[in-house]
């Protein structure tokens, strides 16, 4: 009877078969990897955590995804906007609002003058005086029943500029980031300072009246910019930052300088 085979001798004669040894070795090398593999992807996972639990919960207002994606907002009036840029930083992005609280019913007297427009509108977006016409470089607003009423901060930012001036009325400008300026002219009752940060929806003064524009009467002209270039701000209202700062499609203008000179100008911040 034939002796049963140990194991022993087995792996002995196992050892012995030509191709053993290099394929012993590629096993071997084969499971490294994959556990080189899996422990990379484990880390990997890890680390993508974060970032969805950044995307659905917002820790500075408490708000989920599903309640951003929803619409779903409580508070003031604001839409703000989450994005997330990583695990360890969010950035609270601002959308554009009204210079012009909604409790007020407004109307808008002057429009941005743009070419696109048709010529009857293009004529309604100039402005006279002393008999020169100059293109509308931002909106008029006049309140409906003609009284004075708040104007307020579109973005936040800080206070850059505050003078009287004697063609334009009180007029205040905003920096904001991204190279982003806002100017509202034609003010009376500047509750702001430079220097003074603010914050979006915050009052900056009260409607009043300018030489300029003296056909408007009460009224606030505003104008929003981008690196110094005027853009329409009727187009970027309830509209995120990113998109405004993002559109290369601007009219070029330069600040305040396309108004005519004033021979007296006065200059001195308004307290």
């Amino acid at each position: 009877m034939k002796e049963k085979q140990s194991f022993r001798d087995y792996l002995k004669q196992l050892t012995r078969k030509k191709g053993f040894y290099p394929a012993l070795y590629v096993f071997v090398m084969m499971t490294l990897v994959t556990g080189v593999i899996w422990q990379y992807n484990m880390n990997s996972l890890e680390d993508a955590l974060p970032e969805v639990t950044d995307v659905l919960t917002d820790p500075l207002d408490g708000q989920t995804g599903k309640d951003h994606l929803s619409g779903d907002q409580s508070g003031d009036d604001e839409e703000q906007d989450t994005v997330s840029v990583g695990k360890d930083d969010m950035i609270q992005v601002e959308t554009l609002r009204f210079p012009v609280s909604d409790a007020f019913e407004v109307e808008q007297v002057m429009q941005f003058y743009d070419y696109t427009l048709t010529e009857e509108e293009q004529l309604a977006a100039l402005i006279e005086y002393n008999d020169q016409y100059y293109q509308s470089t931002g909106i008029d607003l006049v309140a409906t029943n003609e009284t004075s009423i708040p104007v307020v901060s579109v973005l936040s930012g800080e206070v850059s500029s505050v003078k009287d001036d004697p063609l334009l009325g009180g007029v205040v400008e905003l920096t904001h980031d991204n190279n982003i300026k806002s100017y509202y002219a034609g003010l009376t009752a500047i509750s702001v300072k430079e220097t003074d940060s603010v914050t979006q929806g915050d009052v900056l003064g009260k409607t009043g009246t300018s030489d300029f524009r003296k056909t408007l009467g009460n009224h606030v002209h505003f104008e929003l910019r981008v690196d110094k270039v005027a853009i329409n701000p009727n187009t970027y209202f309830d509209q995120p930052i990113v998109k405004i700062i993002s559109d290369l499609q601007v009219t070029a203008d330069e600040s305040f300088e396309h108004l005519p000179d004033t021979e007296e100008s006065d200059t001195s911040t308004v307290e």
